[in-house]
């Protein structure tokens, strides 16, 4: 009786996380039970932020998206300059590269990001290298309180990849 209750929950929990599963495998490049959520390791990300680490064809990218505030108040408390580019951003939108065998930081990639809003409205923008923090970063404007597509498109060396996230903002 125990396993036949085991085995109900099981499938229950299969079928209750399988469709968000399977959108996130088309994404590209994402591998079932390869990706993982989990809380920033690095001191300068806010609590708040959302932080997602998705395995890209060998590469370890993780995704950072905070508000446009908790963004200003990190530079603010880290004591750094702040540019504004797009003054109507709502959030900031980080990546950062990580070998998967090493996990060192990888470096000299060209990034450019696609934001698909929940209208289907696309931004695409190249994300900016910020050495001081370490990751590829842009501004973007998620004004919707929904869910985006988080979509990257970068070269590492002679090989390009792709692959991406879904975000739902607050």
């Amino acid at each position: 009786m125990k396993q036949v209750r085991t085995f109900m929950v099981l499938c229950a929990a299969i079928l209750f996380f399988s469709p968000s599963l399977w959108a996130e495998m088309q994404m590209g490049g994402m591998e079932m039970g390869k990706e993982k959520k989990e809380p920033s390791k690095m001191v300068m990300t806010p609590k708040t932020a959302f932080v997602k680490e998705v395995l890209i064809e060998g590469v370890k990218a993780k995704f950072e998206v905070m508000t446009m505030a908790e963004h200003k108040k990190m530079m603010e408390d880290m004591k750094m300059e702040m540019e504004m580019g797009d003054k109507s951003a709502t959030h900031h939108i980080a990546v950062t590269f990580y070998d998967e065998k090493t996990g060192k930081e990888t470096g000299n990639a060209q990034v450019k990001m696609k934001v698909v809003s929940p209208g289907k409205k696309d931004q695409i923008k190249m994300l900016t290298y910020m050495p001081e923090m370490k990751h590829y970063g842009n501004d973007f404007t998620l004004s919707e309180k929904e869910r985006y597509e988080i979509m990257i498109l970068f070269k590492i060396g002679d090989k390009e990849r792709k692959g991406g996230i879904y975000y739902d903002a607050q």
